[in-house]
């Protein structure tokens, strides 16, 4: 649809475009809007079967730097939490536990982050999402 606006054969809708677009390219939220469309960062999953929330991307830092998801999802909980986590997962399932990468972070909640940056699931701490977890894990892994 993007391409077919930018591309109109009409002379009207040509010069509307030639003038509004650069005019309108210095409001910020234009430009916002803009990249995140072009750029597919806008993207959610809201109502997959697969996510439990709102599916948006994680912007995480720490997935930044060379540091992203090992394994088929990533768990970032407070620090205090890591190891307890690794921990029940471990006993929730060997195989959970293999496919969950536990990663302590200070954020102030818990999200389970899929392989491709979306999350799949939040909560207020991580044991207290320990059935959602499980939940979309195994449902992955079918």
């Amino acid at each position: 649809m993007l391409t077919k606006a930018m591309a109109t054969p009409n002379k009207l809708a040509q010069t509307l475009h030639d003038v509004l677009i650069p005019a309108a390219s210095h409001l910020a939220p234009f430009t916002h809007a803009l990249v995140n469309r072009l750029s597919g960062l806008a993207i959610a999953y809201h109502g997959s079967p697969i996510i439990e929330g709102d599916g948006k991307r994680c912007f995480d830092d720490t997935l930044r730097g060379g540091r992203g998801i090992a394994r088929d999802f990533l768990l970032l909980c407070d620090p205090g939490d890591e190891a307890a986590m690794h921990d029940q997962l471990h006993r929730l399932s060997e195989r959970l536990s293999s496919r969950v990468d536990v990663r302590g972070v200070h954020r102030g909640d818990a999200l389970l982050v899929r392989p491709d940056g979306y999350i799949a699931c939040s909560g207020r701490s991580a044991s207290a999402m320990v059935d959602s977890v499980r939940s979309v894990v195994e449902l992955q892994l079918h």
